[in-house]
């Protein structure tokens, strides 16, 4: 089933859209693909061992059946755009909380 990894290409879509909205382009950044790549690595290593201990599994008819290597890739996705979003909104909220309260 291709939903799930066709929700999780809209989010990602949808986030850096608002990325560029907000005029916040963390995107852009290296600092921000450094501290991405942290978080995709403390994701893999967490999730594939979870998973593969059997503390969750995913229902194989609803993710497309790409692993990496124990979790679907969409599931991966999603940790890009949580991590993303929330580099934004902390961005966002960081830099206009500080003008009002100049």
């Amino acid at each position: 089933m291709i939903e799930y990894a066709l929700r999780c290409i809209v989010v990602l879509a949808a986030v850096y859209l608002f990325d560029h909205l907000l005029k916040t382009r963390v995107g852009r950044r290296r600092t921000f693909l450094y501290a991405l790549a942290m978080a995709l690595l403390t994701q893999l290593v967490v999730d594939n061992l979870t998973a593969w201990r059997g503390f969750w599994n995913f229902n194989r008819d609803a993710v497309l059946g790409v692993r990496v290597p124990v979790i679907p890739l969409e599931n991966l996705l999603f940790g890009i755009a949580l991590f993303y979003s929330t580099i934004i909104s902390w961005e966002f909220s960081s830099r206009n909380l500080a003008n009002v309260f100049k």
